[in-house]
Order: structure tokens, then C-alpha cells, then sequence
């Protein structure tokens, strides 16, 4: 088929839309009539509240699996698999998928009665200022969205698990097949051979592989293998001024997204942060997810995903290059983003910009410790292990769930409270491996629970710093009341369980002063930044917000 090589960008650059609800294609628009965007491998036809994508019949080879739209057929088939995962993700957005046939005239035209000659997958188009590049670019990409992206994914995450992958055996096959894997174009002009840089960001993934195979294998009997995004990247990102996330998929081969690594997700999105000079956001994105779905253990996998992913851009953006050999300047700018990602997965076993350092925060209940420990994770570039979430994940609580009260009894179970701090050691312990810093959230109101944490710290060699909260009897008072106003109780009841802490409460008298931290968590945040910027090395002030 001749016809998409003919077309031209129209006139409609830079339209946006105001709302979703606007009435779309009644008069099944002609394909000369809309704006053209180009990638590699498809065709983007888009007006001011609507987009058509359209695949490219291209033959690749990924690997050993041959990948094949040069038919109809095919690019209907991917049609209508971006279809139904992008209905998992934005399913207001996703409008169906619609024949291009001709019209009066003989102008191609998406929809109408004739035989299809291709097919297109229709989407509402969002305004191009709430995409994930264009808010980071504005400076409107923050603490706030990030969290809302975090929480989105970690519920689709959520969504999509199942038992245990029935293919436990091939995980690390699969993985060693993505890491060796070439991306090739048979028929294409340019076969430029892959710089040697390629050679060395593969040895490292293949060494890496082999010495925590057993890592990778846990995951799959965690339940962590699942259908995934496959390609997250900022421009498949759109949040409104509510924050409500809407995710595009990108199947830029045209391949199904399979089972993966929930990880790898994470580490996808964070990579393209990291490649546009944000690793602060990119660090606190990921702090957000990990919280927010209850996985730490995704900490010392991290880098490996980030640089698998980068890899496999750069291979991309490598092969698009060949493909662009009758544009010399697109070939240029296509072998420079080539080379930048692998830049970026050279740099996986990196060293932290900030030196990682293990801090806990206790204190009485009510003493504003959990918004103290956000407040310094922040600062430092950390994730918040909380004794909380803990218990509420071991209580079998997952993403978007309440505890109810008659599971708190199981709380209260001889043994409990230690399986808590055991589980909280053990998940700060993941964020260490990584070479991050970690931030652990609970009472700590024994020697024993405080010394556990140091010793962790000792054990990675890492710098220990117990906060402790505190607030006059006044302030906990007034918090108190809040708490069982909220929580529709007796205020009794919320007391009780302060004097039942503050009994036993032991004082802090085995950390040296240099290791232990008091802070009037009553005062504004801002005014104990000075004491905690004094003890532990913090973001600078441009990549705070």
C-alpha cells in the first residue's frame, strides 16, 4: 500500500482539546484533512479532540521472534490488542478501532462503509499540556502528581495479579533473551553495526543476572510477574488539574505486552525521568510506588531494569535510524537519543548523588512522626518503610483497601509486633542493597527495636540516625481528639492506647548524641529543616518540590 508515503501534516498544529465529551468524527474525517505526526513505526492523524493511529507495514526481527505488519490482517490484530489494554488503563479515551476506506472522490477517510483498506485505533485526544514531558518541561510535575502516577500504576498493578507464572522456570531464559536481544529490519537500507558500548551494558545485565538469579525468581513466587505497561514513558502520561491519571500504552512494535516484572514499569518511568535530568523525581516517584504498593523488594532490581530498558531504546532509536537514511538529519538526532540511553545503562551500577544513609523516626503516638519521616524522605531522596503499612500489608490489606476494625485483634496477637519490625528491617534492608538511602517510620520506643535498626546500618556500613518526635502533652492531647473525631470513637480509646505506649516507652540512652536527633514536631516543617540539613545530606534546594 502506497497511500501513507503520500500524506502530508495539515494545518492543525498545537490543537488542543477543552473537554472529553466533545462530539467526535460524525462525518468520518479524510486523512489530508488532519494533522500528521510521524514515529518510526506508525502514523499519528490527530485534530483538535481526536487521534487516529495508524501501524506501519514494517518486517522486523526482535531476536529470534519475527514480527511481521506488512498485512492488513496484522496491523488489524495489533489494532486490536493496543485496544484492550489501553481500555485497562484510559478506558474514556479509547473510541474503537475503525476501517480507513474511500470516500467520495476517492479520499481516504477514517470509517464509513467500504472495504477497509487498513485499520486505526481511534482515541479522544487529551490537551498536550497535561502530557507527563509537557508538565515536566512547565515546571508542573511534582510531589503531588507523582504520587497520583504512583498510585494509579500500583492499582493496575494490583489489578492484574494472578497465580504464580506458570513459566517460573523460563524467567531468567526470557530475561537473558531480552538482554541479548538485536532489533533488526530486514529489507532495511542501513545496517549500521551496534557501537561497542552495546557489548559492555550487555555483559554487566548477563553478570548481574547470573549472581541474583535467585532474586528474579522470587519475584515470580511473589506473584510479581504480570501484564505490565511495557514501555512507560512521560509521554504516556495525562493528568488533569484534578490529578486524575489517564495511561496510553506505546506497543511501539506492535507486540503484545505479555508478562513482566511490575518492577519493570517502575524503573522505565524512572529512567526517562533520569534522562531528563530529574533522578530526584525519578527517586521519589519510585519511593511513592514502593509505599504505595507495599514493594521494597523491587529496590535492588531497580538499576537492572532501568539499564534493560535503556538498552533496548537505544537499539531502537538505533534501528530507526537505519530506517531514516533519506533524512540525514533525523538519522543524526535519532543516533543521538541512541546513544544517550546507553549512556543512561552504562550507568546503572551507579553511585547515588546523595551518600546513603539509614535514618528512623519514633516517637509517642500522635507526635507527628510518620509527617516528620515524609517531610526528611523528601529531603533526602529516600523511601519511607513504615511499621504501619506493614502491619496493614501483613494483615492482608493491598492497594485501595481499608483494614477493618475486627482484623486489629490480630494486631494485638503475642507475636505480632515483632513480625511488624522484623518485616520493616528486612524491607529497609532491600532499599540498602540498592545503594539508596532509607528512611524507616515506626514507634521505635524500645532499645531493642532502636538497635535493631542500627545494626542494619552497621551491617551495610551506612551512617544511622535516630529522629525522635515529640509534642507537649497539650499538642498529643489535641491530635488525639482529632483522631477519634475522624475515626468516629471515644477519645478514651485513642488515649488509652497512648498511655499504654508511653508506659513503655524506654529513653533513649544507648545512642551517642551524634546518632540521636530530638525535634518539637509541633513547630512548621521548615523550621527544623536547619537541624535535620545539619546531620544529613539533602537534596539541593533546585530539585526540591
Amino acid at each position: 500500500m502506497g497511500w501513507p508515503g503520500l500524506l502530508r501534516p495539515g494545518n492543525l498544529a498545537g490543537a488542543t482539546q477543552e473537554s472529553i465529551e466533545e462530539p467526535l468524527m460524525a462525518d468520518h474525517p479524510s486523512l489530508d484533512a488532519l494533522e500528521l505526526v510521524e514515529t518510526c513505526f506508525a502514523r499519528l492523524y490527530r485534530n483538535a479532540h481526536e487521534v487516529f493511529k495508524l501501524r506501519k507495514p514494517v518486517r522486523l526481527r526482535l531476536g529470534n521472534e519475527p514480527v511481521d505488519l506488512s498485512s492488513i490482517q496484522e496491523r488489524h490484530a495489533v489494532c486490536l490488542e493496543e485496544e484492550r489494554v489501553d481500555r485497562l488503563l484510559a478506558p474514556d479515551l479509547v473510541l474503537g478501532v475503525v476501517g480507513v476506506t474511500r470516500g467520495p472522490g476517492g479520499r481516504l477517510r477514517f470509517g464509513g462503509d467500504g472495504e477497509p483498506l487498513d485499520w486505526a485505533l481511534h482515541m479522544r485526544r487529551l490537551p498536550d499540556q497535561n502530557r507527563g514531558d509537557e508538565r515536566l518541561a512547565a515546571g508542573r510535575l511534582g510531589n503531588d502528581q507523582l504520587q497520583a502516577i504512583a498510585f494509579r500504576l500500583a492499582a493496575f498493578h494490583e489489578s492484574q495479579r494472578g497465580p504464580m507464572s506458570p513459566d517460573r522456570d523460563h524467567v531468567l531464559e526470557r530475561l537473558r533473551a531480552q538482554i541479548e536481544m538485536r532489533i533488526e529490519a530486514p529489507g532495511w537500507p542501513g545496517r549500521t553495526p551496534l557501537p561497542p558500548e552495546v557489548d559492555r551494558i550487555e555483559a554487566w545485565q548477563l553478570d548481574f543476572l547470573d549472581a541474583e538469579a535467585e532474586r528474579f525468581l522470587r519475584r515470580a513466587d511473589s506473584h510479581m510477574i504480570r501484564e505490565g505497561h511495557g514501555d512507560l514513558a512521560l509521554e504516556h502520561l495525562f493528568l488533569d488539574e484534578q490529578n486524575e491519571v489517564r495511561i496510553l500504552t506505546g506497543l511501539e512494535l506492535g507486540m503484545p505486552l505479555g508478562q513482566a516484572d511490575a518492577a519493570a514499569d517502575i524503573a522505565t518511568l524512572a529512567t526517562d525521568l533520569a534522562a531528563r535530568h530529574r533522578v530526584d523525581l525519578a527517586e521519589r516517584f519510585v519511593a511513592a510506588y514502593a509505599r504505595i504498593a507495599n514493594d521494597f523488594d523491587l529496590y535492588p532490581l531497580l538499576d537492572f531494569y532501568s539499564s534493560l530498558h535503556a538498552a533496548r531504546r537505544g537499539k531502537l532509536e538505533w534501528l530507526c535510524a537505519d530506517g531514516a537514511v533519506w533524512d540525514s538529519t533525523r538519522a543524526d538526532q535519532d543516533r543521538d537519543r541512541a546513544r544517550r540511553h546507553w549512556a543512561l545503562a552504562l550507568a546503572a551500577p551507579r553511585h547515588p548523588l546523595l551518600p546513603p544513609v539509614l535514618v528512623a523516626v519514633g516517637g509517642q503516638v500522635a507526635s507527628g512522626k510518620s509527617t516528620l519521616a515524609r517531610f526528611i524522605a523528601e529531603r533526602i531522596g529516600a523511601p519511607v518503610v513504615g511499621s504501619d503499612p506493614t502491619r496493614d500489608f501483613l494483615l492482608g490489606t493491598r492497594v485501595n483497601e481499608d483494614v477493618h476494625e475486627a482484623r486489629w485483634e490480630e494486631a494485638y496477637e503475642p507475636g505480632f509486633a515483632s513480625r511488624i519490625y522484623e518485616e520493616v528491617i528486612r524491607r529497609a534492608g532491600e532499599v540498602l542493597i540498592s545503594g539508596r538511602s532509607v528512611v524507616i517510620d515506626g514507634c521505635f520506643h524500645s532499645r531493642e527495636e532502636r538497635m535493631r535498626a542500627r545494626s542494619l546500618a552497621q551491617r551495610f556500613e551506612r551512617p544511622f540516625l535516630f529522629v525522635e518526635a515529640r509534642v507537649t502533652d497539650a499538642v498529643q492531647h489535641e491530635r488525639l481528639a482529632e483522631r477519634a473525631a475522624r475515626d468516629a470513637v471515644p477519645i478514651d480509646d485513642w488515649q488509652q492506647i497512648a498511655d499504654q505506649l508511653r508506659d513503655g516507652w524506654e529513653p533513649v540512652a544507648e545512642l551517642s548524641d551524634e546518632e540521636h536527633l530530638v525535634l518539637d514536631s509541633a513547630l512548621p516543617l521548615e523550621r527544623n529543616a536547619g537541624s535535620i540539613e545539619a546531620r544529613l545530606p539533602t537534596w539541593p534546594i533546585a530539585l526540591r518540590g
